[in-house]
């Protein structure tokens, strides 16, 4: 006699999801040991090489994790896409704090108010020029607040400039020129872009409707708590001892401020940044050694983002209007870049300058818009083909200005 209903719910259907687990765990092991063996290998003497840039800046990896995920290949499937979404988070919000600690109020001085209102006046024209017409275009269809945060998101990676020199200049230029004339003005770009972005995030596509009634006032959350974080961590952190407690102290913070921007529902990138600005400020004394113990974590934290969040990418269903992002975004990095590009982009001649590279800022605003409420991840797919079809054509420029005997394949 057949099994009735209820027999045959309880029927083993385990083979199968004990087959898809099983992938999962060996492409994550395989990527995972992927990254860890090729990213020593990835350093400033190989930057001369084809792929340094793309691997670099997170960009290869975000590719290699939109081939293998969901929405291609199928090698890992949804639910450990779902499940990778909170490690996403935790990665971003690391980005934030360590974006955030260059906002120290003793090198905003250093760097002097007319530094930094000239490069931010020009900046701000670039990243206008772009929001404008792709506001009031995205406003036919989203509505207002959505439009404007599709519009910012984009104009950010529109400022966003790769921080490394032109290559027909590196090697004819004095080490210091190289730091002051392309790392700070070029670091300033993107700072901005990264504020910008991840704050155009948390306004436009904040999901109400996730909210409960006990969240009675959103704004005090998202603003308030990391705020309240960063000052108890900058306080505990003038009192670490040495630079290996000092460490461990700062990862805890990483992963405490990557759990609450999920658990209030706020974009990762963005609570990690004011948890940054917060923290270094407060710890000023410290900020020395802050930073040392930060800035060993800039390349993993870029390429784990562009490979988380290609994973977690669960769909590339675009709407037709959202593919005006390509041209928009690719115009507005190349039509003004010459003109209005940092001085650290102004080592080159004014090709290289309009054609430099996004660098890993894009990448990072790409990893808060996978974790945002929809509709922001329809954003994700046009915004990858754009710095793809940029990363090429910069490199392609930049080799073809460069002497042969320098370049390396």
């Amino acid at each position: 006699m057949p099994p009735d209903g209820e027999l045959v719910a309880l029927l083993p259907t385990a083979p199968t999801a004990v087959v898809a687990t099983n992938l999962d765990a060996l492409v994550l092991l395989l990527l995972g040991g992927l990254f860890a063996l090729g990213m020593p290998r990835i350093t400033v003497r190989g930057r001369r090489r084809f792929w340094h840039a793309w691997a670099n800046s997170g960009l290869l990896p975000l590719l290699l994790g939109l081939a293998v995920g969901p929405t291609q290949l199928g090698w890992i499937s949804d639910e450990a896409s779902s499940a990778l979404r909170p490690l996403l988070g935790l990665v971003l919000a690391a980005a934030g704090v360590l974006v955030g600690t260059q906002l120290r109020f003793a090198y905003l001085r250093g760097a002097g108010w007319g530094f930094l209102g000239r490069h931010s006046g020009s900046a701000l024209v670039q990243f206008i020029l772009v929001f404008v017409p792709l506001a009031l275009a995205a406003s036919t269809a989203l509505p207002w607040a959505m439009a404007l945060g599709a519009a910012g998101l984009v104009s950010a990676c529109a400022v966003a400039s790769t921080q490394r020199p032109p290559l027909s200049t590196e090697d004819r230029l004095p080490p210091r020129e190289v730091v002051m004339g392309h790392v700070v003005p070029c670091g300033w770009w993107n700072v901005l872009a990264l504020v910008g972005g991840s704050l155009a995030l948390s306004i436009g596509f904040q999901n109400h409707e996730l909210l409960t009634e006990q969240l009675a006032s959103p704004p005090a959350l998202l603003f308030g708590t990391p705020v309240v974080l960063g000052l108890v961590c900058g306080w505990l952190t003038l009192r670490a001892p040495n630079r290996d407690d000092l460490y461990l102290f700062l990862m805890a913070v990483l992963a405490l401020s990557g759990g609450l921007a999920l658990a209030v529902n706020a974009v990762p990138l963005f609570f990690g940044i004011l948890v940054g600005v917060v923290l270094v400020n407060v710890a000023a004394r410290r900020s020395t050694h802050l930073e040392g113990v930060l800035e060993e974590l800039e390349q993993p934290l870029a390429m784990g983002t562009g490979l988380l969040a290609g994973l977690c990418l669960t769909h590339l269903v675009v709407d037709p209007w959202v593919w005006l992002l390509m041209p928009v975004l690719i115009l507005g990095r190349w039509g003004v870049r010459g003109r209005l590009g940092p001085t650290s982009s102004a080592i080159g001649h004014l090709r290289e300058r309009r054609f430099s590279p996004p660098g890993s800022a894009c990448i990072l605003l790409i990893g808060a818009a996978v974790l945002a409420p929809d509709p922001a991840p329809v954003l994700v797919v046009p915004l990858i083909a754009a710095l793809t079809i940029a990363t090429l054509i910069s490199d392609v420029v930049e080799r073809r200005a460069a002497p042969a005997s320098e370049v390396v394949k």
